[in-house]
């Protein structure tokens, strides 16, 4: 039950491609809805908050995986993005985490989860995912300070379009020149129009998504269909 009502379906999703300077699909982000007895109705950017408060998320984001994973398996030439508390870095949850063997997958974490859930905890269950094949995708970037940036060395950062504007774009380089490190990929969501994707391209991004490019779509077979 949810507010009164019977839950049919507590998990759903739909997908939101990501295109490459040439118009390839260059990955899928998945989005889902959750509508849980517990916790009621959830939306991806409800996570964080929603594991602040309840270890139900937890749960959940356990049988959203699980539901998906065949989707992942069967289109393993794409990369997929997938949204994850990061209570799922915890002792127990990350082994349980590293069993889910998807290569194709990044698992995306938000910035400031990861600060809250202490440094050193997140970066000790990220690097064991990593050591095991996963990878990492961060989000939120544009809202922390460089050195916050740096210091978890993911395989991808997922930023913002929505946030840059003429007096800000210089941030853009300024990731760029803050991770060469380690090389990560930088893709951008929430593009809204086409207008200034340019900034990013020169501040070597190479994934673009958002209404400008794609509705998202319920079905994972639209999106190639598109």
């Amino acid at each position: 039950m949810v507010r009164g009502k019977v839950v049919k379906k507590p998990i759903s999703y739909c997908y939101t491609p990501y295109f490459d300077n040439e118009g390839a699909i260059g990955a899928i982000e998945v989005w889902q809805i959750l509508e849980d007895e517990v916790l009621g109705k959830l939306y991806p950017w409800q996570y964080v908050p929603a594991a602040s408060m309840s270890s139900r998320i937890e749960v959940l984001n356990f049988q959203a995986l699980a539901n998906f994973s065949q989707d992942v398996i069967t289109y393993h030439d794409v990369p997929f993005i997938y949204k994850l508390s990061a209570r799922l870095l915890e002792e127990g949850n990350v082994h349980r985490l590293a069993q889910s063997d998807l290569p194709n997958l990044y698992m995306c974490f938000d910035i400031y989860a990861l600060e809250a859930f202490g440094e050193r905890n997140s970066r000790m269950g990220l690097n064991f995912l990593r050591k095991r094949g996963a990878k990492i995708m961060i989000e939120g970037i544009e809202r922390a300070p460089v050195d916050v940036i740096a210091k978890y060395r993911p395989d991808a950062y997922l930023i913002d379009y929505r946030y840059f504007n003429e007096s800000n774009k210089s941030m853009l380089s300024l990731f760029h020149m803050a991770t060469k490190e380690f090389d990560p990929v930088f893709v951008v969501g929430n593009v809204v129009n086409k207008t200034n994707l340019q900034w990013f391209v020169d501040a070597g991004c190479t994934l673009f998504g958002g209404s400008a490019f794609s509705k998202p779509k319920k079905r994972l077979a639209n999106v190639f269909a598109s």
